[in-house]
């Protein structure tokens, strides 16, 4: 009867102008696509079990998590505008972290080779650390705007081809000791982020 009801109450230009209201109104039911509150954190529900939900929460890398059904609790219809918004801000941090990755791996396409069996270097040294630096500050500017940005795995990839580079750099002049210094320096720095 209840989906009879719903059918019937049913307006498909309303449904196709606002998904969200009808996913997530003001009413007690939960249900696949709502937005909930639990000791895991505010999430989305994405499935369910006989027992669980399954919950992709709002703060983390697109991981889902089990919750019992009993210990969520419906978002107020009004606060769901600040969770959407903090999805989209997560999908623009995914694609920033990934476009600093292809930049990095063009950069490396372009000036490191394999000469002798080892990948090294083989343009300017201060042009690659000026690159190294200039990623390095938009990383920081970047996890100012979203903390969350190191549990997310495009971030993983970042960190491994700084990391690649900066051994890349390391390795077409060794003996240089400031340029040791300040490669790691960088690394560290984005190891403590």
């Amino acid at each position: 009867m209840k989906n009879l009801i719903l059918f019937e109450n049913f307006d498909l230009d309303k449904f196709l102008s606002n998904p969200g209201e009808y996913i997530h109104n003001d009413s007690e039911e939960i249900g696949i696509g709502t937005y909930v509150d639990s000791y895991r954190g505010k999430g989305q529900i994405l499935d369910e079990t006989p027992e669980f939900w399954i919950i992709e929460p709002m703060d983390s890398s697109g991981s889902r998590v089990k919750v019992p059904k009993d210990l969520v609790v419906k978002i107020p219809a009004d606060d769901i505008g600040s969770i959407t918004s903090g999805m989209s801000s997560r999908e623009n941090t995914k694609n920033e972290i990934n476009n600093f990755s292809d930049s990095i791996e063009e950069f490396m396409e372009t000036s490191v080779t394999d000469e002798d069996g080892e990948f090294k270097y083989r343009g300017n040294l201060k042009t690659a650390m000026d690159f190294m630096n200039e990623i390095v500050v938009d990383i920081v500017s970047l996890s100012k705007r979203d903390p969350n940005m190191k549990n997310y795995k495009e971030f993983d990839r970042l960190v491994s081809l700084i990391a690649i580079l900066a051994d890349n750099v390391l390795e077409s002049s060794p003996q240089d000791k400031t340029l040791k210094e300040e490669i790691e320096k960088i690394l560290s720095f984005v190891g403590s982020l």
